[in-house]
């Protein structure tokens, strides 16, 4: 709205934000892996992997997805927050600062935010558990006061919309297991609405376009397997709770149909191409992490 105010034209302005909230996604999960992972090269690498996923890139600035492109933004925030709250000077901000990117993102988008509250809270349990540099007491109680704030901070807008649920449409529930879903070749091989590199059935073709890239896949298969073997990043590295996360995303992207996940209505509230925005996300958590392996 600030904006609009200066330029004048709406879909100037439109264009202008969604292009300023991809180089804010970017520079979120520089961040992120530079401070999980120690090591800025890493950072760099994790951003490349992020801004140059051609689902995400696709999804912000050829669709124009302008409520997901602030989400894409947003996300790395509570990560990166989190991994903070270690540094004892800066907890309290840290804290701050967790609790509040974590609350924004069910603002954004109440589907999306339920589940980066999910992969939110997945991560950091891991970390909490396996990382001795999160054991302390006062890092176990500035992860709950940030959960707290967040869900107490995101439902000002969830839970209205739950107890309203006649007057919002939701009455019924959401159900979106009637979009087609991406198929590995889709994801994994060159693909975007007109031109994908290998031939597709008419199944797959309904599908219009995830490609996620293969050095980030791969770059994130080597920060899932690596650490294990090199002692000094295995005390240190988020390598086990992205990778779990990771793992988790390519079930529902991929396993979507599979009737245990058709039973969950919270899973059939978003399709399954929905997903691959958190796979991509982790992927390249993950990427930043192989790179510093």
């Amino acid at each position: 709205g600030f904006l609009d105010l200066v330029v004048g034209d709406l879909f100037t302005t439109i264009k202008i934000s969604l292009a300023l909230s991809h180089i804010a996604s970017t520079i979120g999960m520089y961040l992120l892996v530079r401070t999980a992972a120690r090591s800025r090269a890493a950072g760099f690498l994790g951003a490349l992997a992020y801004a140059l996923c051609f689902w995400h890139l696709q999804q912000v600035l050829l669709m124009g997805r302008f409520p997901l492109s602030l989400f894409y933004a947003l996300l790395p925030w509570p990560f990166y927050f989190f991994e903070r709250l270690r540094l004892p000077p800066r907890r309290l901000a840290a804290l701050c600062g967790g609790a509040l990117t974590l609350g924004l993102l069910p603002f954004v988008h109440p589907g999306y935010g339920f589940w980066s509250m999910l992969f939110f809270s997945l991560y950091s349990g891991l970390r909490l558990l396996y990382s001795p540099h999160f054991r302390h007491r006062s890092v176990l109680l500035a992860t709950g006061l940030m959960g707290l704030g967040a869900v107490l901070f995101g439902a000002y807008l969830t839970l209205p919309m739950w107890l309203e649920r006649a007057g919002t449409g939701i009455e019924a529930g959401v159900i979106m297991a009637g979009v087609p879903d991406p198929s590995w070749k889709r994801v994994f091989i060159w693909s975007n609405l007109r031109f994908p590199l290998v031939p597709l059935t008419p199944d797959e073709a309904h599908w219009y376009g995830g490609y996620l890239g293969l050095v980030p896949l791969a770059l994130a298969l080597v920060g899932g397997y690596l650490p294990w073997r090199l002692p000094a990043l295995k005390r240190h590295s988020p390598h086990l709770a992205a990778g779990v996360c990771f793992a988790l995303t390519l079930v529902l992207v991929f396993a979507y149909r599979s009737a245990p996940l058709q039973a969950l209505p919270f899973v059939t509230a978003l399709n399954a191409g929905r997903y691959l925005l958190f796979t991509a996300f982790f992927m390249s958590l993950m990427a930043g992490i192989g790179g510093a392996a």
